[in-house]
Protein backbone atom coordinates (compact mmCIF):
# COMPACT_ATOMS: atom_id res chain seq x y z
CA UNK A 1 0.00 0.00 0.00
CA UNK A 2 2.84 2.40 0.88
CA UNK A 3 4.47 1.71 -2.49
CA UNK A 4 1.30 2.70 -4.31
CA UNK A 5 1.06 5.91 -2.31
CA UNK A 6 4.63 6.82 -3.19
CA UNK A 7 4.03 5.94 -6.83
CA UNK A 8 0.91 8.13 -6.86
CA UNK A 9 2.84 11.08 -5.40
CA UNK A 10 5.63 10.65 -7.91
CA UNK A 11 3.10 10.46 -10.75
CA UNK A 12 1.62 13.76 -9.59
CA UNK A 13 5.10 15.33 -9.51
CA UNK A 14 5.82 14.10 -13.04
CA UNK A 15 2.45 15.42 -14.23
CA UNK A 16 3.13 18.82 -12.68
CA UNK A 17 6.59 18.98 -14.24
CA UNK A 18 5.27 17.99 -17.65
CA UNK A 19 2.25 20.32 -17.55
CA UNK A 20 4.40 23.43 -17.74
CA UNK A 21 4.61 24.84 -21.25
CA UNK A 22 8.17 24.50 -22.55
CA UNK A 23 9.34 26.45 -25.57
CA UNK A 24 8.28 24.98 -28.91
CA UNK A 25 10.02 21.67 -29.70
CA UNK A 26 11.90 21.68 -26.36
CA UNK A 27 11.80 18.49 -24.34
CA UNK A 28 12.48 18.77 -20.63
CA UNK A 29 15.51 16.56 -19.92
CA UNK A 30 13.82 15.18 -16.80
CA UNK A 31 10.74 14.06 -18.70
CA UNK A 32 12.90 12.68 -21.52
CA UNK A 33 14.97 10.63 -19.07
CA UNK A 34 11.88 9.31 -17.24
CA UNK A 35 10.33 8.24 -20.54
CA UNK A 36 13.56 6.60 -21.65
CA UNK A 37 14.03 4.69 -18.40
CA UNK A 38 10.38 3.69 -18.25
CA UNK A 39 10.49 2.45 -21.84
CA UNK A 40 13.80 0.65 -21.47
CA UNK A 41 14.17 -3.13 -21.59
CA UNK A 42 15.77 -3.23 -18.12
CA UNK A 43 13.13 -1.21 -16.24
CA UNK A 44 10.48 -3.97 -15.94
CA UNK A 45 13.20 -6.32 -14.66
CA UNK A 46 13.99 -4.02 -11.70
CA UNK A 47 12.28 -4.93 -8.47
CA UNK A 48 9.36 -2.74 -7.44
CA UNK A 49 11.41 -0.87 -4.86
CA UNK A 50 13.98 0.19 -7.45
CA UNK A 51 11.31 1.10 -10.02
CA UNK A 52 9.70 3.42 -7.45
CA UNK A 53 13.09 4.73 -6.32
CA UNK A 54 13.87 5.68 -9.95
CA UNK A 55 10.99 8.12 -10.00
CA UNK A 56 11.59 9.34 -6.46
CA UNK A 57 15.18 10.23 -7.35
CA UNK A 58 14.21 11.95 -10.59
CA UNK A 59 11.36 13.88 -8.96
CA UNK A 60 13.65 14.93 -6.10
CA UNK A 61 16.27 16.12 -8.59
CA UNK A 62 13.75 18.26 -10.43
CA UNK A 63 12.43 19.84 -7.24
CA UNK A 64 15.88 20.58 -5.78
CA UNK A 65 15.41 17.95 -3.08
CA UNK A 66 17.90 15.34 -4.28
CA UNK A 67 20.33 15.91 -1.41
CA UNK A 68 17.50 15.53 1.10
CA UNK A 69 16.37 12.29 -0.52
CA UNK A 70 19.90 10.89 -0.70
CA UNK A 71 20.45 11.73 2.97
CA UNK A 72 17.15 10.04 3.82
CA UNK A 73 17.73 6.80 1.89
CA UNK A 74 21.46 6.53 2.65
CA UNK A 75 24.58 5.43 0.81
CA UNK A 76 23.85 1.70 0.84
CA UNK A 77 20.46 2.16 -0.86
CA UNK A 78 21.96 4.53 -3.44
CA UNK A 79 24.82 2.15 -4.25
CA UNK A 80 22.53 -0.89 -4.41
CA UNK A 81 20.25 1.03 -6.76
CA UNK A 82 23.15 2.05 -9.01
CA UNK A 83 24.40 -1.53 -9.02
CA UNK A 84 20.98 -2.67 -10.32
CA UNK A 85 21.17 -0.32 -13.33
CA UNK A 86 22.86 -1.32 -16.60
CA UNK A 87 26.36 0.20 -16.96
CA UNK A 88 25.35 2.80 -19.56
CA UNK A 89 22.55 4.06 -17.33
CA UNK A 90 24.75 4.05 -14.23
CA UNK A 91 27.03 6.69 -15.69
CA UNK A 92 24.18 8.83 -17.02
CA UNK A 93 22.28 8.62 -13.75
CA UNK A 94 25.35 9.61 -11.76
CA UNK A 95 25.97 12.60 -14.07
CA UNK A 96 22.31 13.62 -13.80
CA UNK A 97 22.47 13.38 -10.01
CA UNK A 98 25.70 15.40 -9.78
CA UNK A 99 24.25 18.19 -11.94
CA UNK A 100 21.17 18.41 -9.76
CA UNK A 101 23.06 18.17 -6.47
CA UNK A 102 25.14 21.15 -7.61
CA UNK A 103 21.92 23.04 -8.44
CA UNK A 104 20.45 22.08 -5.04
CA UNK A 105 23.40 23.64 -3.23
CA UNK A 106 23.57 26.77 -5.41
Amino acid sequence: MKAWSVLALVSVAVTLCSSQSPPANAVDPFIALVREIEGSAFFPALNQTNRILTFEILAAAETANLELLFNKIGYVTILEYLDALPADYQHRFIRYSIEHLKMDSA
